[in-house]
């Protein structure tokens, strides 16, 4: 349901914007979005969020005990340990994606298809969000998880290869679609394999190192592409005989060659989330914490 919220914002947050824009202009718009900020910090305000029992044996005096703890507590469970390194690793490479996706699509076709686009993706990780919120979640969440990472990782690599609006759109729409899949099974794993008492810290470490990673990639992306894969995929760059022969040469076909390594990193770590016996066994060898 997180994600059905955002694939919503995805959806109708642009279409909002642009008549706003043309209607009101970038003020109202601003305000707008202040407005939208001012409800979300008056509805935590207003609601009662209960405050669980804190267990003694696990209150850190300070906030950089408490953030050892919470990397301690991972770094000693190497099955969640790996997981959290494999979502680090997903993350950096989708970054790219995110960065270059409009760029993508804009070597081959309009503005106004770009934003097509993204609405598709909108509407994948809207349907996504919708089967995950009334399905009870697949029973082996370890390989439900990497398997639709791999799967992830071969939706760029298809999307890649054609400069095509539709192999594009299809492509996007199936890869968000099982973003809210992967992410509702790991937050489970996270959630039942973790105690209350240990979930805030090490939530906080969890999110520093998957997330926190992903910023390098939108910092790489651009001068990757302007610099480097542009122009070995240009008509007379050094790659033009060799990969270009199978995914064409121009505009946008070094930042597709991106996409295809991005695809096949994510494929990558899908399968050594498969192949590692510690990530592929942790439902069985981590005990639950449900209470």
């Amino acid at each position: 349901m997180v994600q059905l919220n955002e694939g919503a914002a995805l959806v109708l947050a642009p279409a909002l914007a642009g008549a706003l824009l043309q209607t009101v202009g970038l003020g109202a718009v601003l305000l707008f979005d202040f407005a939208t900020f001012l409800v979300a910090m008056t509805t935590l305000a207003l609601v009662r969020i209960p405050r669980p029992e804190r267990d003694p044996d696990t209150v850190a005096p300070s906030v950089r005990r408490e953030a050892r703890e919470g990397w301690r507590f991972v770094r000693e469970r190497p099955g969640l340990f790996g997981l959290l390194w494999i979502y680090a690793g997903v993350n950096f490479s989708l970054a790219f994606t995110n960065i270059l996706l409009v760029p993508l699509v804009l070597s081959f076709a309009s503005e106004g298809a770009a934003g097509a686009v993204l609405s598709v993706a909108g509407f994948g990780m809207l349907a996504g969000s919708l089967v995950t919120s009334v399905w009870s979640g697949p029973k082996k969440k370890v390989r439900a998880t990497m398997l639709t990472i791999g799967a992830a990782g071969l939706w760029l690599v298809v999307a890649s290869l054609r400069p095509s609006l539709l192999l594009v759109s299809v492509c996007v729409f199936a890869l968000m679609a099982g973003i809210p899949v992967a992410n509702a099974a790991s937050q489970v794993l996270w959630q039942t394999k973790v105690p209350p008492a240990m979930q805030g810290r090490v939530f906080s470490i969890r999110r520093m190192i998957a997330q926190g990673i992903a910023p390098i990639a939108m910092l790489l992306s651009g001068p990757l592409a302007d610099n480097v894969f542009e122009p070995l995929m240009a008509e007379d760059g050094r790659l033009a005989n060799t990969v270009g022969a199978l995914i064409g040469t121009g505009t946008g076909r070094g930042v597709a060659l991106m996409f295809i390594l991005a695809g096949l990193m994510t494929m990558a770590l899908g399968a050594l989330g498969l192949l590692a016996p510690r990530v592929r066994h942790l439902e069985d060898e981590l005990p639950d914490y449900v209470g």
